[in-house]
């Protein structure tokens, strides 16, 4: 991953450029055709992914939650939370995503305020609906 392609991504925007090659260094890509499942309900949380290309949609107990598109993340509730995937997120288009293992997140959540605030907010506005 480079870090220019990091900078297009809101989460990462007000990142400098040195701040998303540090990230940059520490995220993987990742590639799922369109009905695969990207995370199941019940599995243990420790990756947070950000869409770069594609769409899904968030389903719990075959219930619709929210779809998911370029520039949205989601597995920070489980990270911060330590707890297990509280909802499936299926590809419905292929995706491409990149990355971070939960440590990494929560590392990047202590150096970042902004960072931490946001997904901070994600989780509140997720917990609420």
């Amino acid at each position: 991953m480079e870090a220019s392609q990091l900078a297009d991504i809101p989460l990462f925007a007000e990142l400098s450029g040195a701040d998303l090659a540090v990230l940059a260094e520490r995220m993987h890509e990742l590639e799922v055709a369109s009905g695969g499942f990207v995370v199941e309900q019940g599995e243990l949380s420790y990756k947070f992914y950000v869409i770069l290309e594609g769409t899904a949609v968030v389903e719990k107990e075959g219930g619709h939650l929210a779809d998911l598109g370029p520039g949205d993340f989601f597995g920070e509730m489980g990270i911060v939370g330590h707890s297990r995937r509280g909802a499936d997120v299926i590809a419905t288009s292929p995706m491409r995503m990149v990355v971070l293992v939960g440590w990494d997140l929560r590392m990047l959540m202590d150096e970042f305020p902004r960072l931490r605030r946001q997904i901070q907010h994600a989780i509140v506005d997720r917990a609420e609906s």
